[in-house]
């Protein structure tokens, strides 16, 4: 089987690397513009799911790639899982991290 060596070192097998079909929810998701996603990506980075740097492109790519693969993993209801993980420990008295 061909593969490709990835930034990281590892190999994707060829028949992975195709592009799914744009669809509503995948257009909806890359059409995020910066600012409206901040915010996720600043709650992505207090639940340290992602080390994410204060400027808009980091936040945007962080924001969108965890929206994509939530897409990915589930489906239409990428949203309700989104929604859940985002409000996880919402009302405690967690310090931001910076």
């Amino acid at each position: 089987m061909e593969s490709e060596q990835t930034a990281q070192g590892g190999n994707v097998p060829l028949e992975r690397r195709v592009m799914p079909p744009l669809t509503d929810e995948i257009e909806w998701i890359l059409g995020r513009p910066c600012f409206a996603v901040a915010g996720i990506a600043r709650r992505l980075h207090e639940l340290k799911l992602y080390d994410v740097a204060r400027k808009a492109e980091s936040e945007q790519a962080a924001a969108l790639h965890w929206m994509l693969n939530l897409y990915f993993t589930h489906g239409l209801a990428w949203r309700d899982e989104a929604e859940k993980v985002l409000r996880h420990n919402a009302n405690s008295s967690a310090k931001p991290a910076d």
